[in-house]
């Protein structure tokens, strides 16, 4: 391209930087996309890994991203990567030598730039950790205490993953004991002391249990869902007030092969947790086949130290000074959901139904490849943005307050690594979402993000506040609550060839009593199971309408499928949306830093 027009003696670059500065909001972020676009049609020879550390984090990323290869200069963001990616990238850089944040992950978004600030060896101890002893409850701990749920010792966190090779059942059990030893928080027990809920890390922990379940796996439904036989055997033995809080249901069939259920109190766990313990599961199990010692990847923060500075952290003026922020979210008319025909039946976990969908690899990839080049913008943006517009095709409502809940290990006030413990870090907040009546497409999608953007810290601020912060606590419990939360938990991806372990082949879920009533009227989960996109919508049959339902999720569907081709298409124009800006590849890398591409959020 002819880059030789001169201006005045300026460079070309300089040229292009004053051109630039004279461009909208919009054009910049469509010049943006077409940028990554034009990128990628440049020679696939500058993106193989060139030093020690770049081999070491393709290597991570195709692990966690379930990629067969990437190149050091692929966004991470339009290869699938997320905020729950980027711990297990932290996490996994660090049993390899390499010290970065999960931050830094996002703020890097490629292997080049993320090479440039790791930094080779162990990260120092930020703080002294004290593993064992009573626990302060977190916020989360606490929302779940406030229930008030009947069996709550059967609360769990569950994933059923098939086995690639038949499972010894002693060795199993060695396995999950060693896991127990080496994650603090799964020797936890909870009790009553006066007239509150207490926790206590112990030093020795209570023997996992595992059981082995015949499976008959003759039909497609059975690879659906666990039998109820399995889910009762990995329940049974959990108990809040003594453990142990992680159990395994080993179902075999009858044609020899086998699935694992892993159960764990929600209590200690959460999504990012479940993944830990998969892996560790796998690498003790490994080890004890073969005649080795376990060698788990190196511990960090304790979950019992992390609740502490969470405590303290709770009382700190930066976090009051939002109060009046959480004070304007809740409002009564944007929480109202106007698909509730009646009110005065329970809204029990087992008086629900379930109406899903699923978004192919196809569209996820395209997704991915053209929507999130859009500078600032998660997959979580683009499927909130195509949830409101299906919520205001079926109720005429463009505003909607509904609980999120993001990771909840955001950075504090001081260095502290929790990528590789287990523990319930989950933060729910309420946000309240609002699309303009022309806003659609691609340009509702921004306009998500910009109001995502906005909420602070992520969310991490609400809870402390609620939970932790006194009078201002209870001035929040007293504003409108959301009815519908949406959970977008990240994907799920087999970890390599080799691995012991498969997907998912279900969403993981939450095995709860069909007595305990449900905290929210809708629930929306959205999760990524090898490539593709699961979308489940969870509501009370006796109170929604089972049309609303299938209709609600159907276009929540296909309307991610329509942001899809909308930008496949605008991508595909090249460059001519800005026929004076004629650039050569040389330049893309100063245009995309001075519009600040490459620079990715910090959330999910």
């Amino acid at each position: 391209m002819n880059t030789s027009v001169s201006d005045g003696g300026s460079t070309p670059t300089e040229q292009l930087g004053a051109r630039l500065a004279r461009l909208s909001p919009d054009q910049r972020t469509e010049l943006s996309r077409k940028l990554i676009s034009e990128a990628r049609a440049q020679p696939e020879d500058r993106d193989a890994p060139r030093t020690e550390k770049e081999l070491i984090l393709a290597r991570i990323w195709c692990e966690v991203l379930g990629l067969p290869d990437v190149g050091v200069n692929s966004s991470f963001f339009a290869l699938g990567g997320d905020s729950i990616s980027s711990l297990q990238i932290s996490a996994r850089a660090a049993a390899s030598g390499l010290r970065l944040t999960s931050r830094q992950v996002l703020e890097a978004e490629t292997i080049t730039r993320l090479a440039e600030v790791a930094v080779a060896g162990q990260a120092a101890a930020a703080v002294t950790d004290v593993a064992v002893g009573e626990s302060v409850l977190t916020p989360i701990q606490r929302w779940f205490f406030e229930q008030d749920l009947p069996d709550s010792h059967h609360w769990d966190q569950t994933v059923l993953v098939d086995v690639t090779e038949p499972l010894d059942e002693a060795t199993l059990l060695r396995a999950l004991q060693s896991v127990a030893e080496h994650h603090d928080v799964l020797r936890s027990r909870f009790f009553m002391a006066d007239g509150e809920w207490r926790q206590e890390v112990r030093v020795d922990a209570p023997e996992p249990a595992c059981v082995v379940v015949a499976e008959a796996r003759d039909s497609d439904s059975a690879r659906s869902d666990p039998t109820g036989a399995a889910v009762t055997a990995a329940q049974s033995p959990l108990n809040l007030a003594t453990g142990p809080l992680m159990s395994v249901a080993l179902l075999r069939s009858s044609g020899g092969s086998q699935r694992l259920l892993l159960v764990v109190h929600h209590l200690v766990v959460d999504g990012v947790s479940m993944r830990i313990l998969l892996e560790d599961i796998e690498t003790a199990y490994r080890a004890f086949r073969d005649g080795r010692p376990a060698d788990l990847p190196g511990r960090t923060l304790s979950f019992r130290t992390w609740a502490k500075r969470l405590a303290r952290y709770g009382s700190d003026p930066e976090i009051h000074e939002e109060l009046d922020y959480w004070r304007a979210v809740p409002r009564r008319d944007a929480a109202e959901l106007p698909v509730v025909t009646r009110t005065d039946v329970p809204n029990t976990v087992g008086r629900s139904r379930r109406a899903s969908a699923m978004l192919p690899t196809d569209v996820v990839a395209s997704i991915r490849r053209d929507v999130l080049t859009i500078p600032g913008t998660t997959l979580r943006d683009v499927l909130l943005a195509a949830f409101l517009m299906a919520w205001r095709e079926l109720t005429g409502r463009s505003e909607l307050q509904l609980d999120l809940e993001s990771h909840g290990r955001e950075p504090l006030d001081e260095p502290l690594d929790v990528n590789r413990t287990v523990g319930w870090f989950t933060a729910i907040y309420p946000a309240r979402l609002s699309l303009l009546s022309h806003e659609r497409g691609i340009p509702a999608v921004r306009a998500v993000a910009r109001q995502m953007a906005s909420i602070p810290r992520n969310g991490l601020g609400y809870g402390l506040l609620r939970y932790l912060g006194g009078r201002a606590g209870a001035e929040l419990a007293d504003l409108p609550p959301s009815h519908l939360t949406f959970n977008y938990l990240g994907s799920f991806e087999r970890t390599g060839s080799d691995a012991l372990f498969g997907p998912p082949v279900q969403i993981p879920g939450l095995l709860q009593s069909d007595a305990a009533v449900r905290r929210h009227l809708i629930d929306v989960v959205v999760s990524g199971v090898d490539g593709a996109l699961l979308m489940d919508l969870i509501y009370p049959g006796d109170m929604v309408a089972d049309r609303d339902a299938t209709t609600l999720v159907s276009r929540f569907a296909a309307i991610v499928t329509e942001l899809a081709e909308e930008s496949r298409t605008a991508a595909g124009e090249g460059f001519r949306d800005f026929p004076l800006m004629r650039v050569d590849a040389r330049h893309l890398a100063a245009i995309g830093r001075q519009i600040g591409q490459g620079t990715g959020p910090a959330t999910a």
